[in-house]
């Protein structure tokens, strides 16, 4: 009550007169469902997407009442998106040399679709195209504004090997840079 927070009860099985809740669930659900249609992914990636969504939304949305994000409220610090990218989008993943293919001339990054951030381990999430894995990585070089991996993921496995051997030709100096974060 000091707080300005109050219970109150809401009849069991009836979505109407739980507003304040329904209405949070419709605000998590069109925000990825733009991030989907956004980077043209489909319903397989919903999770993925809720899970950035919320990531943003914590550190973006300022509560008229307080006045700070939920992340500033709960962590008493300032909340940054530098290390955040677009999701769904083209990013390529750093590979330790140990696990590179042709030695140390072999190309440092692996091309992969950014899936959102994880909290916990402060890094990364992407789904790597040639494994077919959902990894949390340590450094990834972003390509916010190209989602033709993603396309490719929808496309099938046809899609993605061609994409794999273009990377693969490609002049590599143009994509091995990486951002560490």
């Amino acid at each position: 009550a000091d707080n300005g927070t109050s219970m109150t009860q809401s009849e069991a099985r009836v979505p109407k007169h739980n507003g304040i809740a329904e209405r949070y669930v419709r605000t998590i659900k069109d925000g990825a469902r733009t991030l989907l249609h956004q980077c043209g992914l489909d319903g397989r990636w919903a999770t993925q997407a809720i899970q950035h969504y919320l990531f943003i939304w914590n550190r973006m949305y300022v509560s008229q009442h307080t006045k700070v994000t939920p992340y500033q409220t709960y962590f008493k610090i300032e909340p940054s998106v530098n290390t955040v990218g677009v999701f769904g989008c083209d990013v390529y993943a750093w590979i330790h040399k140990d696990n590179r293919d042709a030695g140390t001339f072999a190309p440092r990054g692996e091309p992969a679709v950014y899936l959102g951030h994880d909290a916990e381990q402060n890094c990364p999430v992407v789904h790597l195209l040639k494994s077919g894995k959902i990894q949390r990585v340590r450094s990834v070089s972003y390509r916010n504004d190209q989602f033709n991996f993603g396309r490719a993921l929808i496309k099938g496995a046809d899609a993605i090997q061609r994409v794999i051997a273009d990377t693969d030709k490609s002049d590599s100096s143009a994509w091995t840079h990486s951002i560490d974060i």
